[in-house]
């Protein structure tokens, strides 16, 4: 039997529209995960607590963005279930499927599109929407570039996400830095009350701090919080 003959059998080959798409999300995969997800955000908040608590080489930057990336597809999985839906990926593989390029685009922006409305400051939005069309008041058609609350371009709504997610992220940071370096200064004036000026205070406080973050389920807490914080 010939080889032309065999493929049918096999279900055909995928488009070359469908093998451009995905050899092209694959290429702005990493940069997809961290504008348009939680990622950025539970991987800041999960560096600025490794800074607070004063270890630097635990965890290590290996298991801190894996362990965002696990809670990314937890928060990111009802917005892959509506991806899928649009699409049938399996069918596309396969080649009983070719729906053309703009299909495949508008089935990953419209799911991604609505979660990061739903989770983008509204006044960082705005004032982004703001900012873009007050720099085309100068140019022709300036009114055009007015958009409603609502209909905002991709690029400025992925930049307003960014900001808002990054922005987030670093207050909860200053939460956490503001409780660690409490207990950074009461042993060091403890310390320094005893005499004890050329005892290093990380010492005592470093394991003070593990000691309070274990006891009070710090990590589980933190990571129930930030996922609790994208409701769908």
């Amino acid at each position: 039997m010939s080889v032309e003959a065999s493929l049918p059998a096999m279900g055909g080959f995928p488009s070359i529209s469908v093998i451009l798409v995905t050899m092209t999300v694959l290429g702005l995969l990493p940069l997809l995960v961290v504008m348009t997800t939680s990622f950025t955000k539970i991987s800041i908040v999960l560096v600025l607590l490794r800074n607070a608590l004063g270890v630097q080489q635990a965890p290590p930057g290996l298991a801190i963005s894996g362990l965002a990336m696990v809670a990314t597809l937890i928060v990111m999985t009802p917005v892959w279930q509506q991806i899928t839906a649009r699409l049938d990926i399996p069918a596309m593989l396969d080649g009983r499927e070719q729906p053309s390029m703009t299909d495949m685009v508008d089935a990953g922006r419209v799911p991604l599109e609505t979660f990061m409305r739903r989770h983008v400051d509204n006044d960082e939005l705005a004032s982004l929407n703001k900012l873009v069309s007050d720099m085309h008041l100068g140019n022709d058609g300036a009114d055009d570039m007015k958009v409603e609350p609502g209909h905002e371009s991709w690029p400025v709504l992925v930049a307003a996400f960014a900001i808002s997610e990054i922005g987030a992220a670093f207050k909860i940071g200053m939460f956490l830095a503001i409780g660690f370096a409490v207990i950074d200064l009461i042993v060091a004036n403890l310390l320094m009350a005893m005499g004890m000026t050329m005892f290093p205070p990380s010492t005592v406080s470093i394991p003070l701090k593990l000691l309070v973050f274990v006891t009070t389920l710090g990590l589980p807490r933190l990571m129930h919080g930030l996922i609790a914080s994208y409701p769908r």
